[in-house]
């Protein structure tokens, strides 16, 4: 018998016969999808809150267990009515002049001096009269060292457990009124677990909290601080690596940006004539973007409790998928 169909027809028929297929299989998935139980669904909602920043849903996120009427409700983490930055001046010791003038800005600065510089403890006294938080701003080993001397009381690699100890409680007695420290330089002595422990077992005993610079992204710093109990948290941006003012304003936006998207942002400055004039505009900068500056500290608080937060929705997420 003559075939009376083109090669191409056969092709074409053939994939209306898939096509009609597809259709009706997707349509099958989706009437046991409709059917399905509603726990399946709401806990894949789960998953939005593994990410930070993202946006809560507006429902909560219930599961039923099989055996009981009760549910587990897991409340949204609240968006932030408003957003708050912490601006850490550090590299203090070497002007006296300078670390007044940023006193006198106004905005409620956090102040990180460096250890034996010959304003050091003026600065420092300064500081905690005037109301600020002070930190203490602890060299460490940088990667580039010897090229790079991260200077008097600096931690290095070579050092043991109880040199670190004794160095840094005596930096501490030296400097009254530290409330937490971060690191100056440190990018090769921050990476190593071990000796970053030996410093949050020391913050630990003396009850401050520790914020990392960041100055390698490989850092153990907030991981050993959560391990040791210490309150912590990171550098979201430097202001002035670059010290034009235009660069300056541009690193500001980001920390802006930041700050909004998580509810609060931590940025590092440093003593410089140019960052100083620019900050002659950071009260109406923030008060425009609905901003509020605060210490330190307070920054650090809320880094706990929005951790805490965390935690708890990850504990009774992983309960939910349990059942």
């Amino acid at each position: 018998m003559k075939n009376i169909f083109k090669k191409g027809d056969v092709r074409f028929l053939a994939s209306l016969v898939v096509f009609a297929l597809f259709i009706f299989l997707s349509h099958e998935v989706l009437q046991r999808l409709k059917s399905a139980p509603d726990e399946t669904n709401d806990s894949s909602a789960g998953n939005k809150y593994y990410k930070a920043g993202a946006k809560a849903s507006a429902d909560s996120i219930t599961a039923r267990d099989k055996s009981s009427p009760a549910k587990i409700t897991v409340k949204p983490l609240k968006k932030p009515d408003k957003a708050y930055v912490a601006i850490v001046v550090d590299d203090l010791g070497v002007n006296f002049r300078l670390a007044k003038r940023f006193m006198e800005l106004g905005p409620d600065f956090t102040f990180s001096v460096l250890p034996g510089r010959t304003y050091t403890t003026k600065i420092a006294k300064a500081v905690k009269e005037s109301g600020f938080d002070l930190m203490l701003h602890l060299p460490m080993e940088p990667y580039s060292y010897p090229e790079d001397d991260p200077g008097d009381g600096a931690l290095f690699l070579s050092m043991s457990g109880g040199e670190i100890r004794r160095g840094l409680n005596e930096m501490l007695a030296l400097i009254p009124g530290i409330q937490g420290v971060n690191n100056h330089m440190g990018a090769r002595f921050s990476e190593d677990c071990a000796k970053m422990s030996v410093v949050m077992s020391i913050l630990k005993e003396n009850d401050m909290f520790f914020l990392d610079s960041k100055t390698s992204k490989l850092s153990c710093g907030t991981k050993t601080a959560r391990e040791y109990g210490v309150p912590s948290a990171s550098r979201t941006v430097f202001l002035d690596n670059d010290k034009a003012r235009s660069k300056i304003l541009k690193q500001l936006d980001t920390l802006i940006r930041k700050s909004k998207r998580y509810g609060f942002a931590v940025a590092i400055c440093h003593p410089y004539p140019e960052t100083a004039d620019t900050f002659k505009d950071l009260q109406k900068i923030l008060d425009d973007n609905n901003i509020e500056i605060k210490s330190m500290s307070e920054i650090i608080k809320l880094s706990m409790l929005r951790e805490k937060e965390k935690q708890a929705r990850f504990i009774t997420l992983g309960a939910m998928v349990q059942q």
